[in-house]
């Protein structure tokens, strides 16, 4: 029988002996080890039953297929028994067997069983309690495919289908998804981020027919069961052939029917490749007006694919640049737009030379040709002097700016930002025989940071992301996901804004190297900007500096230790109360932590670069305030100069 919860229970009782609940030290005679007369053992059964039932409230409602229960709790070193009854004779409760006890109902259940599961937790002095969980066992239905299309958020739903792919964090997915073809192959389901894992858990393989029970979920333009509790059908291999669509995709039609499916899509024109972050991961394909695109982010890549392919699926689709083909792959939405995830290293086949005339290939590789719309940092960008896909194609380049700003020499592009923000224009001419073009670059160049404010305003009204980077800096409040780096940065104006994905060095947050930004450091990124369902955010920006907390002793340290009128380059970010303001023109303010130390701001701005005077809300005496600045010292007096204000909380506030 099928488990619709795998608990390991070993890790379980791991986790109950760190819950520290009820563990009360009753021995009055501590001085002598060799004494228990005394001693008691406290239980705390409120805290094993808060503790049972946080560990089920959320995993059993429908019970579907059988599941298993722990036997025992551990609570602050103490254990805690478990007899767990029902009150339906629809529903058994097996021998507890290696610390579970297995719940059995009936998975063709000709009608609706509402029941209700007690757990009576036993401590060692006799006395007990309980939990009760009101669950059900779905009436057996299976839902024809035209009923999964309409249903709504949260139904319940019983599917059949023959697995075609499989994704398994065993196998190294970030979840465990199941794609389904029904029974006729006239439509797919997509069974987002299961219960189990389909390979480890329950030794599902490609071909199989499965039934999934959950709930609809629909996303991002189709239909998906999210969180289903899966069980095995029948284990006879099947083939599914891909569903050729090619000419409901050359027309636009809405595809949400073929999600989950395996299909094939004939006579595409091989595009360009989008592999910049690895979020992307971009294959292009079209048809006529209708674009498309293979996506090779590989923790999407079915069992049936090894990471290592990733490499050789890009380079096929590259060397074969304004080719047709057939594109073949599981087909998924986003926003309406079509995909597909590739279930083998030949997404492509069949391919078909297609003979392009010079305008053809000039066209092509200025579509290709690509810069940054903005820098703020000094940078040398190597620039193509041939093309991307046809070698007869040469490029030259040239740009309008004489002072040094943005250089172009030996092939490359050398950017010096300076202080004050430039734009400048570079101009790529592309030449193919008798055909010439020109593509023109706009490029900003600053190091200004913009306010969060101003990033908000600037994200909602953006259908797409902006070409253009931006600069923000602020202390993270927040670390939504700790691996794509999704984090949630707050500035001095109390503004917030999600910067959602971010890298360090060029790579991944979670795999970066070395120490990386935690909750309470002030980070500085850039990064496109926009919004997701009317929120604006950040995205995939690079993290380009952040700074730890230190303490106003600690930087009080380090600039006594300094030469006079001698400033480290290093900035340190500490916080303090203003106790006083000595000029209200520069912001030379003195702040004052808990501990009783103080220290001199020798001038105050705020991120943008707006001097104290100027500020349109200044802190005052009795204000918090986090300041970021470098280190130093005047005639043997140490303070921080021209310090940047980067958290602030008026003294009404607190």
């Amino acid at each position: 029988m099928k488990k619709i919860i795998a608990l390991m229970l070993v890790l379980l009782l791991v986790c109950c002996a760190f819950a520290a609940c009820g563990d009360k030290d009753t021995d009055t005679n501590k001085d002598d080890p060799k004494d228990t007369s005394n001693d008691a053992v406290v239980y705390d059964l409120e805290g094993a039953a808060a503790y049972l039932e946080g560990l089920y409230k959320e995993d059993l409602s429908v019970t579907a297929v059988d599941f298993d229960v722990v036997a025992q709790v551990i609570i602050g070193g103490v254990t805690y028994e478990i007899d767990w009854t029902v009150d339906s004779d629809k529903v058994t409760v097996g021998e507890a067997a290696n610390g579970v006890v297995t719940i059995g109902v009936d998975e063709k259940s000709p009608e609706e069983v509402q029941y209700k599961l007690t757990a009576t937790i036993k401590a060692g002095d006799g006395t007990s309690t309980t939990v009760g969980f009101k669950l059900s066992v779905p009436a057996y239905e299976v839902n024809s495919h035209e009923e999964y299309m309409a249903a709504q958020q949260d139904e319940i739903l019983t599917v059949e289908g023959i697995v075609v792919a499989i994704n398994s964090k065993a196998a190294g997915n970030k979840y465990n998804h199941l794609f389904l073809a029904d029974a006729t192959v006239a439509g797919g389901y997509y069974c987002y981020s299961i219960t189990q894992d389909p390979v480890a858990d329950l030794g599902i393989e490609v071909g199989m027919t499965v039934k999934v029970t959950g709930p609809m979920a629909p996303y991002s333009g189709m239909q998906e069961i999210k969180g289903g509790q899966v069980a095995i059908v029948d284990s006879t291999i099947k083939t599914v052939e891909p569903v050729d669509i090619t000419d409901k995709f050359t027309a636009g039609e809405n595809l949400g029917v073929y999600v989950g499916l395996p299909v094939v899509i004939k006579g595409v024109s091989i595009g360009a490749q989008d592999l910049e972050k690895d979020t992307s991961q971009y294959l292009y394909f079209a048809i006529g007006e209708q674009q498309g695109y293979v996506r090779t982010y590989i923790t999407d890549f079915p069992t049936t694919i090894k990471a290592d392919d990733k490499a050789a699926i890009d380079a096929d689709h590259a060397a074969h640049f304004g080719n047709k083909a057939d594109a073949t792959g599981i087909l998924v939405l986003y926003n309406g737009a079509p995909y597909l995830i590739p279930m083998s290293t030949t997404p492509f086949t069949n391919y078909e030379e297609v003979k392009l005339t010079n305008a053809d290939k000039v066209k092509a590789e200025l579509d290709e040709l690509k810069l940054d719309a903005s820098f703020s940092s000094d940078a040398v960008v190597e620039l193509a002097a041939k093309g991307k896909y046809y070698e007869d194609v040469t490029i030259t380049w040239a740009t309008t700016d004489t002072t040094g700003a943005a250089a172009i020499a030996d092939g490359k592009l050398t950017v010096k930002v300076p202080d004050a923000e430039v734009k400048v224009t570079v101009t790529a001419t592309v030449v193919c025989g008798d055909v010439t073009e020109t593509k023109t670059f706009e490029i900003k160049l600053s190091k200004t940071i913009t306010s969060i404010k101003d990033l908000l305003a600037l994200g909602v009204a953006q259908e797409s992301y902006t070409a253009e980077k931006y600069i923000a800096g602020g202390i993270i409040t927040e670390i939504q996901n700790d691996q794509y780096g999704n984090i949630v940065i707050k500035d001095e104006s109390g503004e917030s804004i999600l910067v959602y994905g971010t890298f360090i060095g060029g790579k991944k947050y979670g795999e970066a190297e070395g120490t990386k930004p935690v909750v309470g450091d002030y980070v500085v990124v850039v990064g496109v900007v926009g919004q997701y369902k009317g929120t604006a955010q950040m995205k995939n920006a690079d993290i380009t500096s952040f700074i730890t907390p230190s303490t106003i002793k600690a930087v009080t340290d380090i600039g006594a230790a300094a030469e006079s009128n001698v400033y480290t380059e290093e900035k340190y970010m500490i916080s303090g109360v203003i106790t006083e303001v000595q000029n209200d023109k520069y912001g030379n303010v003195v702040i004052k932590d808990a501990e009783g130390n103080s220290i001199l701001l020798y001038g105050l701005y705020d991120q943008v670069g707006t001097r104290y005077d100027g500020m349109t809300t200044k802190p005052a005496v009795g204000d918090t305030i986090t300041v970021i600045g470098p280190a130093g010292n005047y005639k043997g007096t140490a303070q921080l100069k021209n310090a940047t204000l980067i958290a602030f909380t008026a003294a009404a506030a607190q």
